[in-house]
């Protein structure tokens, strides 16, 4: 497999005649000009987000485990894993999360988002490095760039408890799409280290890590070449088998999860399958917030559009059907997490759920497009900036109103904080108000009391957590005011 060599002769055959010197410069020129006008809008992209990461929030689940955390420490830790979160990775970094948190008595809610997503892009662009892309740095942005434009980023990109899990994730599956067309041996030893995290981030990942390694050993035995590439498969295999037992022995018999029991759903396998193929297909072809058939042109235009990781040598089948399974693996993760949500929920949770599907269904389109080669590259360039283009212009209201609202919702954080820090048993908690981009502040309003600093007992575990947190005995959650 050979790797993409565009830049250097931007013109493929399937393009034009072959030209002269100076239609070759004339045509690198324009490359170039393309190339570096894409990286432009995703860099515009990636800091028109940044700036809202100071708007990001804590939701109930913080105060609840960052009171875990201190009490149980490191045992409390390893519990969790092997029973109720599956998740070593996504664990491991919350736990540190919350052990500085708690030092500091403060959120920390800005660096902590802001190194998850710069190590996101650094492991995104060093997989395209090892692979061997000649603009490693400029495809991470692209590609996290375009990750926030086609779904809400909400809670997976602005809540640290959904960030820590899900980012992660979707960067390892993101850096496991560029790696699995590689043909070094630093990819194939890359590539099980991104979908061993893919698996210890998320269930949805280790489903589809699972389904891939799977399809892949099975199509390789067909043709003969089941010890090819397998050793640096085993420990994601092992990683994902382990993660998918947890899940099923642990989590999907627990009932008080359920939240639509009318449904009819919840706990019921195969009505919750059949359930699942219509959200599936619309989670397909569909972005939230733009209309349907604009969206699905969008799709097609990515799909055509983005550039190719690495060559594909179409003398080479295997290579084509190996990038196929890939594909597959990644719609059909998707697809497994509405299953399963039907299943544990009795209806489609939650915001990161959702963002987390629309963006691998965008990792499974950049993987597609990897199969079309370099050809035609001067159109799909254009198509490509017109693809973000018309994103951006979706997304530019959403963005300048929650601009507009960062300050109030940084000046509702630190009056809570400060509520919570300060002397006396009471405090009160205002709820701000809900982003278009980021995600929204979405605790029930009302006034408890604490009996116990060791269980919740009568009053809702929410109230519970943040009490306990601050050592509260008296809690009121209201609106914050306008």
């Amino acid at each position: 497999m050979a790797r993409d060599t565009a830049p250097d002769t931007p013109i493929h055959p399937l393009d034009l005649a072959t030209p002269d010197a100076d239609g070759q410069g004339h045509a690198t020129r324009w490359y170039s000009l393309l190339t570096g006008l894409s990286i432009a809008l995703a860099c515009i992209v990636i800091l028109a987000h940044a700036y809202l990461l100071p708007a990001g929030r804590w939701h109930a689940d913080e105060y609840a485990i960052s009171v875990q955390t201190a009490r149980d420490g490191f045992p409390g830790l390893v519990g969790r894993i092997m029973s109720w979160s599956p998740r070593p990775i996504a664990e491991l970094i919350s736990y540190v999360y919350f052990r500085v948190s708690n030092t500091f008595e403060r959120p920390l809610i800005t660096p902590f988002l802001a190194c998850l997503w710069l190590i996101s892009l650094a492991g995104i662009a060093l997989s395209a490095w090892i692979a061997r892309d000649r603009r490693p740095a400029g495809l991470a942005l692209l590609w996290f760039a375009l990750a926030l434009l086609v779904a809400k980023p909400g809670e997976m990109f602005f809540w640290p408890m959904a960030t820590a899990a899900y980012l992660p994730c979707w960067a390892a599956l993101a850096a496991a799409t560029i790696l699995q067309r590689g043909t070094n041996r630093l990819s194939q030893v890359a590539l099980s280290i991104a979908l061993l995290v893919a698996a210890f981030c998320s269930e949805v990942g280790a489903v589809t890590v699972l389904a891939y390694i799977g399809l892949l050993l099975a199509f390789r035995i067909l043709r003969g070449k089941f010890f090819q590439g397998a050793a640096p498969l085993i420990l994601p295999a092992l990683g994902a088998v382990s993660v998918c037992l947890i899940v099923l022995t642990h989590r999907v018999q627990a009932d008080h999860e359920i939240m639509d029991p009318s449904s009819g759903l919840a706990g019921h396998w195969a009505p919750s399958v059949i359930a699942a193929f219509p959200g599936f297909f619309s989670q397909i072809y569909s972005i939230a917030g733009i209309p349907a058939l604009i969206a699905l042109a969008v799709k097609l235009a990515l799909l055509v559009s983005l550039p190719p990781v690495v060559r594909p040598n179409r003398a080479q089948s295997d290579d084509t059907w190996e990038g196929l399974i890939w594909v597959f693996a990644l719609v059909f993760g998707a697809f497994v997490s509405i299953a399963l949500a039907y299943h544990q929920f009795g209806t489609l949770c939650c915001e990161r759920h959702d963002t987390l599907r629309a963006d691998m269904v965008f990792l499974a389109i950049a993987a597609a497009s990897c199969l079309f080669g370099a050809a035609f590259w001067l159109p799909r360039k254009i198509v490509l900036i017109i693809a973000i283009v018309v994103l951006m212009a979706f997304r530019a209201g959403p963005l300048v109103s929650d601009w507009h609202a960062r300050s109030d919702i940084i000046a509702v954080r630190h009056a809570n904080w400060r509520s919570g820090l300060g002397q006396g048993s009471t405090m009160t908690l205002q709820v701000g108000s809900p982003g278009q981009i980021i995600a929204s502040d979405a605790l029930p309003t009302g006034q408890f009391q604490s009996r116990s600093n060791v269980s919740p007992g009568s009053i809702p575990w929410y109230a519970w957590g943040i009490m306990t947190r601050f050592g509260k005995t008296n809690l009121t959650i209201a609106p914050a005011p306008q």
